[in-house]
């Protein structure tokens, strides 16, 4: 147990920007380990990365303090000192000071690090929206796409359905199983884009019996307009959001 250790400044300006609960576990992490040699456990992710990299430095201070304590590096008996002799000159390699100034600073960079790619990750998903749900204009071409049971040319047939207007797009709903059902075998009737483009639904159905039929869809085919409707408010309510 030590009455003190130090505390660098660099580790002070590297976390001083973190949320304080995080602060707060690096201390406590730090007191812990500096004045008693103790390991804090169950840290949350960035506050584990931080002492991870600082307790090399406390560690190294740590082993100073104790040698220290017991009157320094111990000397090497064994060892005879001998002068150089006169032909040679002696180097005398001198200490790296710079030693605790170099790990300090390769500790604050790599905590630097550690808190830029937090920082990324969190405004990459910051970033990340939800799938939008399916819009009305997409839901009402798919159910004249299904309805229609022709399927040629759909990018096109698309885009040209899209633009129409909402009493173009009724009045298809309201006719298009009537046509549909004058024209079951799928050869005999129009391509969806011709029948687009022709705006089809304005013209008289003529059944394969030679009998005329008005635009009033029969009763199974106001229920699928019925459906359709319900989905179409369906889908309107959730894009609303």
């Amino acid at each position: 147990m030590r009455n003190s250790f130090i505390f660098y400044r660099s580790i002070y300006e590297a976390i001083r920007d973190l949320p304080r609960d995080v602060q707060g576990e690096i201390y406590t992490a730090i007191m812990e380990y500096g004045l008693y040699g103790k390991e804090t456990e169950q840290l949350k992710p960035i506050a584990r990365s931080i002492f991870t990299l600082v307790k090399p430095l406390l560690h190294n201070d740590i082993t100073r303090f104790e040698n220290g304590k017991r009157g320094g590096r111990p000397k090497n008996l064994n060892k005879t000192e001998t002068e150089p002799k006169n032909n040679r000159t002696e180097t005398e390699q001198k200490p790296n000071q710079n030693q605790s100034e170099t790990t300090e600073k390769c500790v604050r960079e790599n905590i630097d690090n550690i808190l830029d790619n937090n920082l990324n990750l969190e405004n990459n998903n910051n970033s990340l929206s939800p799938l939008p749900s399916p819009s009305l204009a997409d839901a009402e071409f798919e159910k004249f796409w299904n309805l229609y049971n022709k399927k040629q040319d759909r990018k096109r047939c698309e885009a040209k359905f899209k633009k129409l207007s909402k009493t173009d797009k009724a009045k298809i709903f309201e006719t298009l199983p009537a046509y549909v059902a004058s024209t079951p075998d799928e050869q005999y009737r129009k391509n969806p884009l011709t029948y687009l483009n022709g705006e089809c639904w304005n013209n008289e159905i003529i059944n394969r019996n030679g009998t005329r039929q008005t635009s009033a869809p029969s009763n199974r085919q106001s229920a699928d307009l019925s459906k359709f409707r319900d989905e179409s408010r369906h889908y309107s309510s959730e894009s609303d959001f």
